[in-house]
């Protein structure tokens, strides 16, 4: 269970949930229970997401820590229906020339282009793809959940969400996977700078709390990888999935023995 240094943290209450502002964001971290989450099924389309209206950003009540959960669930849900919603927008944009200035809004047809053509890139698609299979994951009842798991959630200073990553400890390991930020930041007038830092930074807190030694992040897609070696100085080598912990499909593939990390020693200044 984490119990964050007064160091970094302001705690609110230390058996379960943690409060923390950083430049203007906080952080919420609780555990992640087995529950249903209506999947991603790689389709561009909206059946399961019929009861959504719009993907407008809405305000977590950090208030009460009873309803974080399913609030959580509301938003991973509202991020599949934002990820679909840009794709259809975007791919009327780019086949049809068809330019919604509603919806991209503060965008000229030009910026709307450049930004639809990055985000219907394969690769990003299979970043997306991948985080949403994850959160399935993390929530399903398949998978040797050996340790509890945490889902940590980046919220602005106004409560709404920013991004989140989940961890988990196994021994003196801290891992970590599934870090994302919301999928129409891609589309925001003003270019934002990426969360991967500002989570990242957190995990290393938490780790160093919790008398961690080494920070792992498993099997991540190679732009993660790559973002994690030559921005954060991660390490990649193989590693014993025993040493992991938790085993979800996403990464222990085809039950090998070992499996791909990212690995940094904890370090008070890795943030």
């Amino acid at each position: 269970m984490y119990n964050v240094q007064q160091i970094y943290a302001t705690v609110i209450n230390t058996t379960q949930y943690i409060l923390h502002y950083y430049k203007h964001h906080m952080f919420k971290v609780f555990p992640v229970s087995r529950a249903t989450l209506r999947p991603f099924r790689g389709q561009i389309s909206y059946p399961l997401f019929a009861d959504i209206d719009d993907a407008t950003p809405f305000t977590w009540n950090t208030n009460d820590e009873t309803t974080l959960l399913n609030t959580f669930k509301q938003q991973l849900e509202t991020n599949v229906f934002t990820f679909i919603e840009h794709n259809i927008k975007c791919s009327q944009l780019l086949n049809n020339d068809v330019f919604d200035n509603t919806f991209f809004v503060g965008l000229s047809k030009e910026e709307a282009v450049n930004r639809c053509n990055k985000f219907v890139d394969p690769e990003v698609r299979k970043g997306y793809e991948d985080t949403f299979f994850k959160d399935t994951e993390v929530f399903a009842e398949e998978g040797d959940k050996t340790s509890q798991v945490y889902a940590v959630v980046l919220l602005s200073d106004d409560h709404t969400y920013q991004g989140h990553i989940y961890t988990w400890t196994t021994g003196q390991n801290c891992v970590a996977f599934g870090i994302r930020g919301r999928p129409d930041k891609a589309f925001a007038k003003t270019p934002t700078s990426s969360i991967a830092h500002t989570l990242i930074g957190k995990i290393s807190e938490l780790a160093l709390s919790q008398g961690c030694t080494q920070v792992v992040i498993p099997n991540p897609l190679p732009v993660m990888k790559m973002i994690l070696t030559d921005k954060f100085a991660f390490a990649y080598k193989r590693m014993n999935v025993a040493d992991i912990g938790n085993t979800f499909v996403g990464y222990v593939p085809d039950g090998r023995l070992t499996v791909g990390v990212c690995v940094k020693t904890v370090d008070i200044l890795s943030r």
